[in-house]
């Protein structure tokens, strides 16, 4: 579970920053881990060490289901001095508090300047029009 409680100002967005509603929500999950290591080869010609190694988790998540994630893992040693590796392995976040329960709250528009000639969204070039060239040269 988790929440905000911004402040009054910041809710009525009587502030230099956006505005915010309060955020309160909370979830349950319940996860199964297991893991196991098999080795395969131990002082095998050119395989000092063969193992496998497999994962798998499940989740059960109140606010919007299951998933379950494996992880399969390969390491030969073939020399003392060389090992390798190779994993495969599925990702899963899940998202977080405010992320399902975050309020109401604004944002400031993104703004371009035609003259600023650093920024991504410069469009101050010849393709905008010879007019806003010279506005951005009489100002400077």
């Amino acid at each position: 579970s988790g929440f905000t409680s911004p402040d009054a100002l910041i809710v009525t967005g009587a502030t230099s920053g956006n505005a915010s509603q309060p955020t309160d929500g909370s979830y349950d999950v319940d996860e199964f881990f297991a893991e196991v290591n098999v080795p395969l080869l131990v002082d095998a010609p050119l395989a000092r060490s063969l193992d496998v190694n497999l994962a798998v988790r499940h989740s059960d998540y109140s606010t919007f289901g299951t998933t379950t994630n494996g992880k399969y893992n390969v390491t030969w040693r073939p020399h003392q001095d060389v090992l390798v590796r190779a994993t495969v392995s599925d990702g899963f976040r899940a998202p977080s508090v405010p992320e399902l329960f975050f309020g109401q709250s604004d944002s400031f528009p993104t703004l371009q300047d035609p003259c600023d000639a650093l920024s991504a969204n410069f469009t101050g070039d010849a393709a905008s029009g010879a007019q806003t060239n010279a506005r951005c040269i009489s100002d400077g």
